[in-house]
């Protein structure tokens, strides 16, 4: 897949460019919280964070019209601590202005997005990184699956100790994206029922993707493990009432399920990663029509783009969907593992095109 700085569209061919290079830079000064854990200081801490902005391919450019994606700006973001990154979920606001994630260590994270004049993801503010409240009982503590209730709540999956967690609602009428990560820090966690074969979850493979369907269901898909070949992740659709029934989704070529976002129709599109030895890391996007969501039923949606280096890519783990100017926009997030000497925390957005659709 290759793409210009400019917006050139993105092809679904995997090519071998270099990969794109950071063309601009600028930081924003953040007050963050730091999380509580292993991989962070027990108090407050304040920090730079920096915004590098990302060209996608510059050396590559393509002609316009002749992908489904279209580039609207990205970032690597930077920070000098020990508990920034190991983002593994995000959403955004409705407008595209507020970004909320978490990490698998356990910590919200929130900022402003900002824009240029053209509508291209340019940088962010008012950072906060702050510890989750975490339920009770023994276990350790790896969120990775996020969705926003219609009512304000926030549900997140965790894997290793495999559970549904809810994040209660506030007042009536409160836009839960004016909420940052300290205020998110102050909510308390209470576990939901899930299914009994979740006891069988991969202990590092479990729930990864996590939505609402538009007819009330939770969908829930978990990573599983790392096949050659084709193989099939188990997921679940749980009904308002606790039913629940039991799907499929295929993979193939090593992709494996990080995250899922619901299209304004009720589509819903899943991020894959694959991560292997010989052939590196890559992302991909699939469009499951919200038709074949079925019980007994095994997804296999239509691949409508994939990311291979050396094009700007690494372990996206976060997907998010949104409007704005007039354009069905995806935001994708990468998890560094903590790892920022090998890899980077990427914020990567897109406008869908109405040719992905067909």
């Amino acid at each position: 897949m290759s793409m210009n700085a400019s917006g050139d569209r993105v092809k679904t061919t995997a090519r071998e460019w270099r990969r794109g290079r950071i063309v601009r830079f600028f930081s924003v000064t953040c007050t963050l919280l730091l999380a509580l854990g292993a991989v962070a200081p027990a108090r407050a801490e304040a920090i730079e964070v920096r915004a590098l902005s990302l060209a996608f391919n510059p050396e590559a450019p393509l002609k316009s019209g002749d992908g489904l994606l279209d580039y609207r700006g990205g970032l690597e973001l930077r920070a000098d601590a020990k508990a920034f990154g190991g983002f593994s979920a995000a959403r955004i606001s409705a407008d595209g202005t507020r970004l909320i994630a978490l990490s698998d260590a356990g910590s919200w994270f929130s900022a402003t997005l900002d824009y240029d004049a053209k509508g291209r993801l340019v940088g962010l503010h008012e950072a906060r990184l702050a510890p989750m409240a975490r339920p009770p009982g023994k276990g350790r503590f790896d969120p990775e699956g996020l969705v926003l209730d219609p009512d304000g709540a926030w549900l997140v999956s965790t894997e290793r100790t495999h559970r549904l967690l809810r994040y209660a609602a506030g007042p009536a009428g409160h836009d839960p994206f004016a909420r940052d990560a300290d205020a998110l820090a102050r909510l308390e966690p209470i576990a939901l029922p899930v299914p009994t074969d979740f006891a069988g979850l991969e202990s590092n493979a479990g729930i990864e993707s996590l939505l609402r369907l538009t007819d009330g269901r939770l969908l829930a898909i978990e990573e599983g493990r790392e096949d050659a070949g084709e193989a099939i992740s188990r997921a679940w659709a749980i009904g308002p009432d606790g039913a629940t029934a039991s799907l499929g989704l295929k993979r193939s070529a090593n992709f494996r399920p990080t995250d899922a976002a619901l299209l304004p129709d009720g589509d819903v599109l899943v991020l894959e990663r694959r991560y292997t030895k010989v052939g590196g890391v890559a992302a991909r996007l699939r469009l499951i029509e919200a038709e074949t969501i079925r019980p007994g039923a095994l997804l296999d949606g239509a691949v409508i783009a994939t990311l291979i280096p050396p094009v700007t890519v690494d372990n996206m783990e976060a997907l998010a969907v949104y409007e704005r100017d007039g354009e069905t926009r995806l935001l994708m997030m990468s998890d560094d593992n903590f790892n920022p000497g090998q890899q980077r925390t990427l914020l990567l957005q897109f406008g869908l095109t109405p040719a992905a659709r067909k």
